[in-house]
C-alpha cells in the first residue's frame, strides 16, 4: 500500500519525517521503513531514480533530527536510489542516525545508489547463517555501484566486513568516517569479497576498527580494509586499526592499489594473538598484489615484522615520494619488511626513524631509482649512493618530526635538512606534496611526502 502523505512531486520522492520504526501490520506514514517499501513499489511499476530524504514538506522542509532505532531488518534496497540525510559530514554534521541497535544490519543494498549525510550504526550479524553474516552496517549483493558520501559508518559486527561488505559491486567512499567496527575474520572496517570490483576511497577517515577471531583460532586480516579489488585511496587516513595481518589494510589477489596523499598511521597494529600473525602494522601486501604508494606517509604503526609495511612473496610495492617513519617492529623491518621473492621499487622516499631488532628501516632487497633517504641501511640491500644518489646512514641520524597535522587534511612528518632539495626532479609525483602545497621549492624536490615551504610564500 502506498501512502500519499510520504510522497510529493516529483514522482519518486519520499520523505522520512518521524524517527520511529514499526513492524507488523501497521504501516506508519513518514517512517523510513514505509518510504523504502513505497519506493520499491514505485520502482517496480515505473523505474527511474527513487529519492528518500529526511525533510518535512509540511514544515518548511526542516530536516529530521533524531535517532531511528530499527525494530527489525529493513526491506532490501532493490531499486535505483538516493537516500539523502542532508548532513554536512560525519558525525557531528549529520542530524539523522539510523541504528541497528546491536541487532540488525542497517541497509542490504541490491541496486545502484547513493547514501549521503547519515550516521549509520550497525548491529551484530556475526551469528547469522553463513550467507548472511557479512556487513554489520551495510552489505551489497550484485554488480552495481554504491556511493557513500559524508556518512558515518560505525558499530557494526560481522564475520567479514564489520562495517561494510561488498560482493560483486563497486564501492565509492567520499568524505566518510568508518570507525569502531569489528570483523571476526576479515575487514574490520571494509571487506571487499571479489577481485572483479573497484573500491575508491577519498577524503575519508578509517579508524578504530578491528578484525579478530574471538576464539583465537583463525588469522584475522585487514583491520581497516580487506580488499581483493582494484583500489584507489586518496587524501584518506587509516588510524588505530587492528588485525593479525595488515592492521591498517590487507591487500591481495593480483590487483593494483594506488595510495596517494594519504596517511596510514597513528597506531595501526598487527597483533600476534594466534601465533601466526603480527605482520604489516600499516599495510600487508599479499601476492600478487601491486601497491603504488605516492605522496603518502606510513608512520607510527606497530607489528612483529614489518611495522609500517610487510611485502609478502610475489607482492610488489612502488614507493615514490613517500615517508615511512616512526614505525616499530618487534622482530625485523621496522619500516618495511620485504619477503624473499617480493619486489620493492623506490625513488625520492624516506625510510627514517623506524625501530626493529633487525633492519630498522628496511629489511630485505630493494630496487632503487635513486635519491632515497635511509637512516639505517643495515638489513637492507639494493640502495646505492654512488650510482643512484641514495643517502645512506647520514651522520648524526635524521630528524623527521613525529606524525602531526602540518597543513592539509592528513597528518604528516616534516622532513629534516637531509631530505631538503635532495630528490630527483625527473620523478616528481605531481605539482603538490601530500598536503596540497607546491612541490619543488628551491629548484630541487625534497625527499619524502612533504615539501618544505619557504618562510616567504612568494620565495
Amino acid at each position: 500500500m502506498t501512502y500519499l502523505e510520504d510522497r510529493t512531486t516529483p514522482a519518486g520522492l519520499w520523505h522520512v519525517t518521524v524517527a520511529t520504526d514499526t513492524l507488523g501490520p501497521l504501516v506508519i506514514p513518514g517512517e523510513l521503513r514505509t518510504a523504502i517499501n513505497n519506493a520499491a513499489t514505485d520502482f517496480a511499476a515505473n523505474g527511474g531514480l527513487e529519492t528518500i530524504d529526511f525533510k518535512n514538506p509540511n514544515n518548511n522542509n526542516v530536516v529530521l533530527n533524531g535517532n531511528i532505532l530499527l525494530a527489525g531488518p529493513l526491506p532490501d534496497i532493490n531499486f535505483t536510489f538516493l537516500i539523502d540525510g542532508s548532513g554536512t559530514g560525519p558525525p557531528a554534521g549529520n542530524t539523522v542516525t539510523v541504528s541497528g541497535g546491536n541487532g540488525f544490519r542497517v541497509f542490504n543494498v541490491l541496486n545502484t545508489g547513493t547514501i549521503s549525510g547519515l550516521n549509520l550504526s550497525g548491529g551484530d550479524v556475526s551469528g547469522n547463517a553463513a550467507a548472511d553474516n557479512a556487513g554489520g552496517v551495510i552489505r551489497t549483493l550484485g554488480v552495481f555501484i554504491l556511493t557513500l558520501s559524508k556518512d558515518s559508518i560505525s558499530g557494526g559486527t560481522a564475520v567479514p566486513g564489520g562495517g561494510i561488505a561488498i560482493k560483486d559491486g563497486n564501492l565509492i567512499v567520499d568524505q566518510c568516517q568508518i570507525s569502531n567496527n569489528t570483523a571476526k575474520a576479515l575487514g574490520g572496517g571494509i571487506y571487499d569479497a571479489t577481485g572483479q570490483t573497484t573500491v575508491t576511497i577519498t577524503k575519508s577517515v578509517i579508524k578504530d576498527n578491528t578484525a579478530k577471531d574471538p576464539a583465537g583460532i583463525a588469522v584475522s586480516k585487514g583491520g581497516g580494509l580487506y580488499s581483493w579489488a582494484t583500489a584507489t585511496i586518496d587524501q584518506t587516513t587509516f588510524a588505530n586499526n587492528t588485525a593479525e595481518l595488515g592492521g591498517g589494510m590487507y591487500l591481495t589477489i593480483g590487483r593494483t592499489t594506488t595510495i596517494t596523499n594519504s596517511t596510514i598511521g597513528d597506531m595501526n597494529t598487527a597483533t600476534n594473538d594466534t601465533g601466526l600473525g603480527g605482520e604489516g602494522g600499516g599495510i600487508y601486501i599479499d601476492s600478487p598484489m601491486t601497491v603504488n604508494l605516492t605522496n603518502s606517509t606510513v608512520a607510527d604503526n606497530y607489528a612483529v615484522d614489518g611495522g609500517g609495511i610487510y611485502v609478502a612473496f610475489d607482492g610488489k610495492l612502488n614507493s615514490k615520494s613517500a615517508t615511512i617513519a616512526w614505525n616499530t617492529a618487534q622482530g625485523s623491518g621496522g619500516g618495511v619488511y620485504i619477503d624473499d621473492g617480493a619486489t620493492v621499487c623506490t625513488v625520492n622516499s624516506a625510510f627514517v626513524q623506524n625501530t626493529a631488532n633487525a633492519g630498522s628501516d628496511v629489511f630485505g632487497a630493494v630496487t632503487t631509482f635513486g635519491c632515497n633517504l635511509v637512516e639505517h641501511s643495515a638489513g637492507s640491500s639494493g640502495f646505492d649512493w654512488f650510482n643512484w644518489g641514495d643517502i645512506l646512514d647520514p651522520l648524526g641520524g635524521t630528524f623527521f618530526s613525529p606524525l602531526a597535522f602540518n597543513g592539509g587534511p592528513t597528518k604528516t612528518c616534516l622532513p629534516d635538512f637531509w631530505a631538503i632539495d635532495n630528490g630527483d626532479n625527473a620523478f616528481t609525483p605531481g605539482p603538490t606534496d601530500q598536503r596540497g602545497l607546491v612541490r619543488i621549492r628551491g629548484g630541487i624536490i625534497d625527499v619524502g611526502a612533504v615539501e618544505i615551504q619557504p618562510v616567504n610564500p612568494d620565495g
